[in-house]
């Protein structure tokens, strides 16, 4: 089987630690194939990935024309199937059915929180319901929110005293330049007069 992470190509085992991101799948994120720290891609059966990304489909589609599968995100924008290069494929894609969505539930992933492993249809309810580390990714994450609250206040505090410093220069510059011109032309009388 084609190797699905390069991470894998060494022949190491993935271990929690493959993945160090902190991610935590919301309903908001949008979520694609690559949001999950599979547990072992060289085990996973390559008819369940995408030939588009290589990594087990998410939310898949099939090609009417020639069956092939993709992960919907990997050819939302495309108008002909990457394979075949027929049929209109925005028009074209048929949901996959249940058996192979069932399969795909069924890969172990790692939980990003806690590290644990559970089953990829489980982790959003793992994350939300079970995992150890939920109240504390929580905290973590409402202090993130305060600390770029924070940041932007400050941020906009700094560019709007950058603003008025810069005006109050501009303001100087026109006065100094006003008077050296008044000076200028002082001496251009003066000048003139001796004359």
């Amino acid at each position: 089987m084609r190797n699905l992470n390069s991470s894998l190509d060494t022949g190491e085992n993935p271990s929690p630690s493959t993945n160090n991101s902190l991610t935590v799948i919301t309903p908001t994120e949008k979520i694609t194939s690559k949001s999950f720290n599979y547990v072992n891609l060289d085990l996973i059966d390559k008819e369940l990935a995408c030939p588009i990304c290589f990594f087990p489909f998410y939310d898949p589609v099939v090609h009417s024309s020639c069956g092939n599968t993709f992960c919907r995100e990997c050819v939302n924008s495309l108008s002909q199937c990457p394979i075949c290069h027929e049929g209109d494929f925005s028009s074209e894609k048929v949901t996959v059915v249940k058996i192979i969505r069932n399969q795909l539930d069924k890969l172990a992933v790692f939980c990003p929180m806690c590290k644990n492993v559970v089953n990829r249809g489980e982790l959003k309810n793992h994350q939300e319901k079970y995992c150890p580390l939920r109240d504390a990714y929580q905290q973590v994450e409402q202090m993130k929110r305060d600390l770029e609250k924070e940041f932007e206040e400050k941020k906009m505090k700094l560019e709007q005293e950058f603003q008025e410093k810069n005006q109050k220069l501009d303001r100087e510059h026109s006065l100094y330049l006003e008077q050296a011109e008044n000076e200028l032309k002082q001496k251009e009388k003066e000048l003139m007069k001796q004359f």
